[in-house]
Order: structure tokens, then sequence, then C-alpha cells
């Protein structure tokens, strides 16, 4: 899949911009806060529909302006998708093919990965943030892990009140098994992605490493996989989360391990060794999606720096020549030693082709 057209009007820093994209590996090139970064955000959000930084998505909108506009069309498989976004301080509204969706609806349409610097949090941060790493990533691709994740935060919620209230074990039976239930069906998704996703994890790691490293990932379960176990191991921790007021087990405490050299990368890892782990980690996404819809995703690459040192950049352009579309933003042409399908320079909000 690529983006073939891409119209913003009043987004970020853009008054109005209409662009059109190849295949292969677009340049974005430009000083630091002139627009780089929110012209991958508009990108990213044709998949996500929500902001990558900011806490409201009216947060989006042009200073001055009262919405922001989003359009993007999509070329996948002999097929054309119009994706459009009207963003205001009320909320947002999005069609495909010029019909309202919602957004659960319109996901998956359009399917882009993003790598950014923050991603090294997902190696040296708390458990929240890669089970934040696991939502975002299944929610986009697998309808039935978005739709139990959905249901699963409102049980959750309900739950944790009914423990806060020091609710009677009927009151809490019925919710017990819609936890246990839907807890399942999370666990198992998320334990059978990192199973398939650690082969190619590993081999991009090892091309970056030329092999001196090795990595491994594994999910941490709190609890059993299956209904029934996840339903005993709550009998059990019964008094205990009624003490803490709030549930203990299930797919909302889990995490991923991160091992480099059989070391949990989280504290031993360094920084150079981190951004490593989070490049490789997003391209392993790119291989592994790419086999599995038999579809290369969009890969968006904010900000290509010379912390990378030159030879593990030529490996990330080798590696971004088996995607169909790539995005990749650096400040200084010359970090970038691959020929790129198209180039733009970015100067305060304003667009140039070269």
């Amino acid at each position: 899949m690529f983006i073939r057209r891409l119209t913003l009007r009043s987004f970020r820093n853009f008054e109005e911009i209409r662009l059109e994209f190849p295949k292969g590996i677009t340049l974005i090139k430009g000083g630091n806060a002139q627009g780089k970064t929110n012209l991958l955000e508009a990108l990213h959000f044709l998949s996500t529909f929500k902001s990558l930084r900011a806490r409201e998505d009216a947060d989006m909108i042009n200073y001055g302006a009262k919405k922001a506009y989003i359009r993007g069309e999509i070329s996948r498989e002999g097929r054309i998708f119009i994706i459009e976004s009207y963003i205001s301080e009320e909320g947002k509204s999005v069609k495909v093919d010029y019909k309202f969706r919602k957004v659960g609806e319109a996901m998956g349409k359009c399917v882009s990965i993003l790598y950014r610097d923050e991603d090294k949090d997902i190696i040296r941060g708390e458990p929240s943030l890669r089970r934040d790493f696991l939502d975002e990533e299944l929610s986009l691709i697998f309808p039935r892990y978005r739709d139990a994740l959905s249901s699963f935060k409102k049980v959750l919620a309900q739950r944790n009140a009914l423990l806060k209230m020091n609710a009677s074990s009927g009151e809490l039976e019925p919710w017990n098994q819609e936890f246990a239930q839907l807890s399942s069906i999370l666990i198992k998704i998320r334990e059978e992605f990192i199973t398939d996703i650690l082969p190619y994890f590993q081999s991009v790691h090892s091309q970056f490493t030329e092999g001196k490293e090795k990595t491994s990932l594994e999910y941490l379960r709190t609890t059993g996989r299956e209904k029934e176990e996840i339903l005993e191991d709550l009998e059990k921790a019964e008094a205990e989360e009624r003490e803490k007021g709030m549930s203990l087990l299930g797919p909302q405490r889990d995490d991923i391990s991160i091992k480099i050299d059989s070391m949990n990368a989280r504290y031993f890892a360094s920084l150079g060794q981190v951004r490593t782990l989070a490049l490789s980690l997003r391209l392993a996404q790119l291989l592994y999606l790419k086999n599995l819809l038999g579809d290369s995703p969009v890969f968006l690459l904010d900000d290509l720096s010379s912390d990378l040192e030159e030879e593990r950049r030529k490996r990330v352009g080798e590696i971004l020549k088996l995607a169909e579309q790539s995005f990749v933003a650096t400040t200084q042409r010359e970090l970038f030693p691959l020929p790129a399908s198209k180039e733009l320079t970015i100067k305060k909000g304003t667009v140039l082709e070269n």
C-alpha cells in the first residue's frame, strides 16, 4: 500500500498543502521545529486517527483556525481509499470513501508504522508503555483485538469500582466472568504476536550489530491464558484485590521482557543500544506486517540523526527498500546515504519539492 496524495488545511503549522507521493522513499528535510514531524503525524493519523503528541485532538488545529482537515488517498491492492477527517474543539469526524465511519471501522484501511526517538521509552520505560505498544499495533491490524480491548477497559473500570466498594462476591461474579473471557482473548493474541515478531526482531538487530548482540522478547503474564485459569487466579487474589481496591491480575498488568545478551535491556542497555533495539522493533513490525498482510505497510521514520552510525543508517535504508513506501525525516540530506524517489524541504510550514 502507499499514500498517493495528502491534503492538509489548518493542521499544525500548515495552512494548506497538497502533496503527491510516489512509491519508494520520500526524504523530508528541514531544520528543527519547521514541520517535519507535523507532516509525519498527519500521515500516521490516516492509520490511527489520533495525535502523536497532543492530549487533545484539537491541539492539532493551526493557531487561529476553528478546524483542521486531513485527506489522504490510499492505494491498496488495486483499490483507492479516500480517508478524510475534520478536527474541531468539539471532536473529530472520520469518513472513508465519503461515508462517515466510526474510528474503529475506519482503522485498517491505511496501515503505517512510525519510528521516533520517543520509542526508546518502549525499551526503558514503565510496563504501561510496552502495553501501549502492543495495544496500538494489534488494534490496528486485528479488529477482534480492538473490540475485545474496548470492552475490556469498560469491564476493568466496573470491576475496580466494585472492588473499591467492597461489593459482595455475588455482585463481582458476572464481572469476573467477563474479565476472564476478554483477558484470555487479549493475552492469546499478544503472545502469538510476540512469538511471530521475534525472528524478525532478532534478524534486524543482528544486521545492525553484525551478530555481536543477541536479543529476545518474552510476554510476561500475571495470570493464566485460559478463561478458567484466570478465574482461579482471581479467586486466589480476591482478598488482596479487595484490600487494594483494584484488579491486580490480567493484561492491564502484563509486560514484555526485552533482553540483550540475556540482560534486561530496561536496566542494562546503553542509550545507543536502546535506540538500536527500538528501531529494530519498529523495522521488525514492518517485516512482520508485510508477511502477515501480504501488503507492505507505510513506514515513517522521524528524525534520522547522526546519533545512529553511518553503517547502521545505510542498513536502515536497505531494509526500507523492502517497504512499498517510506518517509524519512532528517535535518541533513547527507545523513541518509541512499537515493530517494522524492525529496521535500520544509521551512516554517511551507513545503518545497526538490
